[in-house]
């Protein structure tokens, strides 16, 4: 129960039952000594844990202190200090954490005969620890070279999970470094359809959507955009399901507890106790068994109206679209009316049809208008971030509206009428206009906005 409540950010009653916990322990038999000690240890780690995410990292220190002094197991020992370079990490003593880094590599180092694989799991995950700390401090060397020393520990030891974590941080800082043909070849050896996660799914392929955004590959990029989507289809599901398979092996420690209290009295007050325990237990299941059918039902729900809205969204990219095709045709039609008046302009014959082909084009000047509207459907914060943070032109603004859907110059002057030499002048003023350093790409700066 405290691991739920842990879970939850509910930390009060966390530390309730985890105090409850480390009481049962100190009543547990002579005979049950290795189980004891276990127990207390995990209890006073998780409590540990807690005052990390409160910030009291002293109380923390003392809480891993007072396991540590129990343990005279390597492993044990090893697993301590691993936890100690996570807190000194996290509380910004960087000395102390190396200090700890150290004694868990010379674990590592000095395993001898026993190659038990927690040795190169501890050790990886002390890397991982720092290349995270380096990669957050923007040192890409440091962080990379904690990165492939884990990488190597996992590989040799075929620590799945853990490999993808750390491919995942490596890919991320290959993106970082503009290494994308690298990282996006990371990603795909490391996602194993078979056997990841739906939530490893959804990580490496937000990766992948930020390596085709950049590289500018549309299709792959839907691809993975929708990859993202069919992955994350019934995330409150399957919460759910996991908080429930939870409480079904603590409701087995708890049944576990019941028998030692029983060896250790038979009184009738035991008894009636464990009666009342397990009665709350079945009424807790009945809760969760009916909350879950009330989940899937609004999870069916959420879905439909998922598929309602990303179907409008879909139309309403179609007929912006549409709208810019109308749009680059009306000035191709402009240009061939200035031709026929620079080559015809004196033939009074011509000059009717002339009058009435620019009357039909003064009634489609809504066009643009219109086009402003749909694109506001389509990206509804675009224009409102860029009014609120920088002093733009109706010139400038639809400029950036039409690099945010992706066109290039050749496109834009199209579909505006102007030359590709005005283009490349107005992109120069909109670049100055939002204040952008020297070799900052505008087109990636508005794609992601």
């Amino acid at each position: 129960m405290g691991a739920v409540y842990y879970k939850n950010k509910d930390y009060d009653n966390a530390i309730k039952f985890y105090n409850e916990a480390i009481e049962n322990f100190l009543l547990f038999d002579p005979q049950y000594e290795d189980e004891k000690i276990y127990g207390l240890n995990t209890t006073q780690e998780s409590l540990a844990l807690i005052e990390i995410e409160k910030g009291n990292f002293d109380n923390a220190e003392n809480l891993y202190n007072l396991a540590l002094s129990r343990k005279d197991d390597n492993i044990g020992k090893m697993y301590s200090n691993r936890l100690f370079v996570e807190l000194y990490i996290l509380s910004n003593k960087l000395s102390l954490a190396n200090e700890y880094y150290n004694k868990v590599k010379l674990s590592f180092e000095s395993k001898g005969k026993d190659n038990r694989p927690e040795f190169g799991l501890y050790f990886g995950e002390a890397n991982l620890i720092f290349g995270n700390y380096y990669k957050d401090k923007l040192n890409f060397n440091l962080a990379y070279e904690y990165y492939t020393k884990t990488q190597e520990i996992y590989s040799e030891l075929k620590i799945d999970s853990g490999l993808k974590q750390v491919n995942y941080e490596i890919a991320d800082l290959l993106i970082t470094n503009n290494r994308y043909n690298e990282a996006e070849d990371l990603i795909l050896s490391s996602v194993d359809y078979s056997n990841s996660r739906n939530s490893e799914k959804i990580s490496f392929f937000k990766l992948l959507e930020k390596i085709y955004s950049i590289t500018n590959q549309d299709d792959l990029l839907i691809a993975s955009k929708d990859s993202i989507i069919a992955y994350n289809e019934n995330p409150i599901q399957l919460e759910i399901q996991n908080e429930f398979n939870l409480l079904e092996n603590l409701i087995l420690v708890s049944d576990k507890q019941n028998e030692l209290n029983l060896s250790k009295s038979r009184s009738s007050l035991i008894i009636l106790v464990s009666i009342f325990s397990l009665v709350s237990l079945l009424l807790l299941i009945l809760f969760l068994r009916n909350n879950i059918e009330l989940q899937r039902q609004k999870n069916y729900k959420l879905k439909y109206e998922k598929s309602l809205i990303k179907n409008e969204l879909k139309l309403k990219r179609r007929e912006l679209f549409s709208k810019i095709n109308f749009i680059t045709q009306r000035n191709e039609h402009i240009n061939n009316i200035r031709d026929k008046i620079s080559k015809n302009g004196n033939d009074p014959s011509n000059i009717k049809n002339l009058e009435n082909e620019i009357k039909h084009l003064n009634t489609s000047n809504k066009t643009y208008e219109e086009f402003d509207k749909m694109f506001s459907q389509v990206y509804p914060k675009f224009y409102k971030n860029l009014n609120s943070k920088y002093k733009l032109s109706k010139t400038d603004i639809r400029l950036a509206s039409y690099i945010k859907m992706n066109h290039n110059n050749h496109e834009i002057s199209r579909i505006s009428g102007i030359s590709m030499r005005t283009v490349e002048s107005q992109r120069y003023r909109l670049s100055k206009k939002l204040n952008l350093d020297k070799g900052v790409d505008l087109n990636l700066f508005i794609l992601n906005l």
